[in-house]
C-alpha cells in the first residue's frame, strides 16, 4: 500500500430547422421524464391473476397502491410464467410463442424457452449483468430455496417444496450459471431477507420470489383464498421494510409489485391485464396511471432508479413509468447515491447527492456527520431547481450517518440520510493522493483486501459514471493490487474504486483530484519511451503560490523514493538526475509538496530495454577532458530510425543531430565542447512509427 501518496443553402436551412425541431420536441422526455435515483429498489412478482381479481382480494396491496400509485393499463408480455420473468430481467422473449407471439427486440436472440424452462443458458444482456458490471449490490430472496436444494439449478417443487425455479428468472442466465462475479451467492433463501432488513444490509436492488403457496400460483382452495394468502405474505414481510427510513418521508426507496400474467398460464380471457403497484416516498401520492405499460417499462424504470444506463432488449426503447414520479423526479427531495449501507466503504468515502426542489431554485446543500451540528460540507446552488454534489470525505472507521439538507429560495427544506460503515480494510487507494493536483498523466494504484474470500475484480470509475474506465481481475487470493497511468481532462474529478469478493460483497473507496496545466511537469523520460542504460529524469514543480518544499521520485509505486530534491523557498522547483532501473516496464511517479500541504503529482510510463539508444562514450560517471568525445548507436524494434538528437543538461535545444539512413540502426559520433563541471548528455532517437528511444549518461568534464 502506497500510503505516502495520501500526503445548397435552402436545404441546409431546412435541415437545420428540422434538427432544431427534433431537439425541441425531444427535450421534455429528457428534462421532465425523470425517475429519481433510489438507494433501495425492490421488485416482487406474483402469479397468474387478473387486475380485477387482485383489486377484489388483495386488501393490503391495493391499499398501498391507492396511497402511493398503481397502473390501470398494464399488460403482461407473454403467456407462460418464465417468459414474463425474462422480460422483467432482459426485456426480451422467445420469438415463436404460440399463445402470445412477440417480435425479438433489436440485438436480442431467441431464448429457446417455454413457460417453465429454457433449453440452454441465456447469454443476452440482462439486469444482473449490468449490476455486476457497475458495482450495484443485489440479491434474489427466494422462499423455500434452501429446502428445495439451494442451488441455481434446483428444479420446480424439488424436495416436496413449493419453490419454482421458473419463477426465479435470474437462474436462467449464463452470468449466474457461470457464477460471474460470484453471482450465485446473491441468490439466497427468503429467510435471509428479515436478517438483512434488521441489520440494515438490504442491497440496493432486491427481487423477492415467494414460493407457490404465497405468490398466488398454487390455489387448491380457489382464487380468493389464494390471493388473500399472497396479500398476507406481502403485508407480513414488506410492512417492516416500509417502516425503514428509506421508505419514509425524505427517503428514496422504491417498491414495485406486479404479476407475471393474468390467466393461469395463458393470459386467456383477461386481455393480459395485470395489477401493478408503485410504492415509495418519491411516488406522487394517490397516482392512478392509465398509461399503457408492460414489463419492459418496469425494467427501464428499475434501471434508471439504479442509475444504470445500458438497457437490455426492449428496455432500451421503452419509456419510464415517469408519471408515478412527476416532473423533475417527484415532489422534490434529496437523493443520496453514495455512500451506501450495502457497501463496505474505506476512507476517503465517495459522496454523491442530488437535491431537487418543487420548482424554485435550490440555494444550498449542507452535509452533516453523525448528528454534529457543524456541517462537513456546504455547497451553493447554481440558480436552478437541482443541485448535484460529487466529492469525497475522510472519516474514521465505524458506523456513521450522513444527513443531507437542502433549501430552496422559498425556504423549503429537503432532507435525506444514509447510514453506512467505514472499515479499515477493503479498498485502499495509494495514488492519486486525495486532493492532489495532477498535471499530465495521473498515477493510479489501489489494493483491495476482502474479509477473507478471494477478490474477483477491481473496477475503476470516474466522476460516478457507471461505465468503468478499467477492470482488473483477481488472482484467487483475498488481496488484489492494481496500478496504471491514466489521463483525464482538466478540472476536478472523483476517482472511485470498487472491488468484489466471491460472495458478491462490494468494497469501495474514492479520492478527489484536480487535473491542472500547472503542478508537476515531467519532461523526461518521455511517455512510453524505450530507455536503454541510464534513465534521463527532469521535472519542474510549480505551486499555486506557496513555496515548494520538496520533490520526490518513486518507481513502480514503491513507497521509498529513489530520488529527493529540496525546495529553494520559491514556488518553482526544477530537478534533474540520471536514474538506474532494471529491465522491464516501469512507472515513474513524481510528487511535490508546497508549504500549505498541497500535493502535486504526475506520472510517466516507460520501458527499460537492452536495445534502443546505447551511449558508448562518454562512460557513466567518468571524468573526461573537453572536447568530449560522443558516440552512440540507436537500434529500433524493426522500423527505420529516422533521427538521433543529442542534448546537454536537459536544455531543449539539441547540440547534435544525426539523420537516419533508412535502416533500423543509426550510429552517431562527434566531439562537443563544454564548460568544466558536472554534465548529463541525453540522447533521443525516433523510428518511423514514432517510437521514442532514450538514454542518458552523467559525467564530469575537466
Amino acid at each position: 500500500m502506497f500510503a505516502l501518496y495520501q500526503n445548397g443553402t435552402r436545404c441546409s436551412v431546412f435541415r437545420a430547422m428540422l434538427t432544431l425541431a427534433i431537439i425541441y420536441f425531444a427535450l421534455p422526455a429528457v428534462m421532465f421524464a425523470q425517475v429519481p435515483s433510489s438507494s433501495h429498489v425492490v421488485l416482487v412478482i406474483d402469479e397468474n391473476h387478473s387486475y380485477s381479481e387482485v383489486r377484489s382480494n388483495m386488501t393490503w396491496l391495493v391499499g398501498q397502491g391507492n396511497a402511493n400509485g398503481y397502473a390501470t393499463n398494464y399488460h403482461s408480455n407473454s403467456s407462460g410464467s418464465l417468459l414474463d420473468y425474462l422480460w422483467l430481467a432482459s426485456g426480451s422473449c422467445e420469438s415463436d410463442q404460440t399463445l402470445a407471439a412477440c417480435t425479438l427486440p433489436a440485438g436480442t436472440h431467441d431464448f429457446q424457452c417455454t413457460g417453465d424452462h429454457c433449453a440452454s443458458a441465456i447469454t443476452d444482456d440482462n439486469i444482473f449483468r449490468e449490476m455486476n458490471n457497475h458495482g450495484v449490490a443485489w440479491k434474489v430472496y427466494a422462499q423455500s430455496y434452501t429446502a428445495a436444494g439451494g442451488t441455481v439449478t434446483t428444479p420446480d417443487n424439488n424436495n416436496g417444496t413449493s419453490y419454482y425455479r421458473r419463477h426465479n428468472g435470474a437462474t436462467w442466465y449464463s452470468d449466474i450459471l457461470n457464477n460471474v462475479n460470484g453471482s450465485q451467492s446473491n441468490i439466497v433463501d427468503f429467510s435471509q431477507f428479515a436478517t438483512d432488513l434488521a441489520n440494515n444490509a438490504l442491497p440496493r436492488f432486491a427481487i423477492i420470489v415467494p414460493d407457490g403457496a404465497h405468490d398466488a400460483h398454487d390455489c387448491p382452495n380457489g382464487a380468493a383464498a389464494c390471493l388473500q394468502a399472497a396479500d398476507s405474505f406481502l403485508n407480513t414481510n414488506l410492512s417492516p421494510m416500509l417502516s425503514k427510513s428509506y421508505f419514509q418521508s425524505g427517503g428514496d426507496g422504491l417498491l414495485i409489485v406486479t404479476f407475471d400474467e393474468c390467466g393461469n398460464g395463458t393470459n386467456g380471457g383477461c386481455a393480459a391485464s395485470v395489477y401493478t403497484a408503485v410504492i415509495g416516498p418519491k411516488v406522487k401520492p394517490n397516482t392512478v396511471s392509465s398509461t399503457s405499460y408492460q414489463h419492459q417499462n418496469t425494467l427501464r424504470t428499475i434501471m434508471d432508479a439504479l442509475q444504470l444506463t445500458t438497457y437490455p432488449g426492449a428496455a432500451a426503447s421503452a419509456t419510464d413509468m415517469n408519471d408515478f414520479f412527476g416532473s423533475g423526479g417527484g415532489t422534490g427531495g434529496v437523493t443520496i447515491g453514495a455512500p451506501s449501507a450495502t457497501v463496505q466503504e474505506s476512507s476517503p468515502i465517495p459522496f454523491n447527492a442530488t437535491a431537487t426542489s418543487n420548482g424554485l431554485p435550490i440555494t444550498s446543500m449542507k452535509v452533516y456527520l453523525d448528528g454534529n451540528p457543524t456541517e462537513i460540507g456546504a455547497y451553493t446552488g447554481n440558480g436552478t431547481s437541482s443541485l448535484t454534489v460529487r466529492t469525497t470525505y475522510t472519516m474514521g472507521t465505524g458506523t456513521h450517518t450522513l444527513n443531507v439538507n437542502a433549501w430552496d429560495s422559498g425556504g423549503t427544506i429537503y432532507q435525506s440520510q444514509v447510514t453506512f460503515t467505514v472499515a479499515a480494510t477493503g479498498v485502499a487507494i495509494g495514488s492519486p493522493g486525495n486532493g492532489a493536483q495532477v498535471t499530465g498523466a495521473s498515477p493510479f494504484s489501489a489494493t483491495a483486501t476482502s474479509n477473507g474470500l478471494p477478490i474477483t475484480a477491481i473496477k475503476v470509475y470516474l466522476d460516478f459514471d457507471t461505465t468503468e474506465i478499467a477492470t482488473y481481475n483477481g488472482n484467487g487470493t483475498s488481496t488484489l493490487f492494481a496500478s496504471a497511468v491514466y489521463s483525464f481532462s482538466t478540472g476536478p474529478h472523483v476517482l472511485i474504486v470498487n472491488a468484489w469478493d466471491t460472495a458478491g460483497k462490494v468494497y469501495r473507496s474514492a479520492v478527489s483530484l484536480n487535473v491542472s496545466l500547472t503542478g508537476v511537469v515531467v519532461n523526461a523520460p518521455g511517455g512510453s519511451a524505450q530507455v536503454t542504460g541510464g534513465v534521463p529524469f527532469q521535472a519542474t514543480a510549480t505551486s499555486n503560490g506557496s513555496a515548494i518544499t520538496a520533490m520526490k521520485v518513486y518507481l513502480d509505486y514503491n513507497s521509498t523514493p529513489i530520488a529527493t530534491f529540496n525546495g529553494n523557498s520559491t514556488s518553482t522547483l526544477s530537478a534533474s538526475s540520471t536514474l538506474s532501473v532494471a529491465n522491464g516496464s516501469h512507472t515513474l511517479i513524481v510528487n511535490a509538496w508546497d508549504s500549505g500541504g498541497q500535493i502535486y503529482q504526475s506520472a510517466v510510463g516507460f520501458t527499460e530495454s537492452a536495445t534502443g539508444v546505447v551511449i558508448n562514450s562518454p562512460a557513466a560517471n567518468s571524468q573526461v577532458t573537453a572536447p568530449v568525445a560522443f558516440s552512440a548507436t540507436a537500434t529500433s524494434n524493426g522500423a527505420a530510425i529516422s533521427a538521433m538528437k543529442v542534448y546537454l543538461d536537459y536544455n531543449s535545444t539539441e547540440i547534435g543531430t544525426f539523420n537516419g539512413n533508412g535502416t533500423s540502426t543509426l550510429t552517431g559520433q562527434n566531439a562537443y565542447s563544454m564548460a568544466a563541471g558536472a554534465h548529463t548528455i541525453i540522447t533521443n532517437a525516433w523510428d518511423s512509427s514514432g517510437q521514442l528511444y532514450q538514454s542518458a549518461v552523467s559525467f564530469t568534464s575537466q
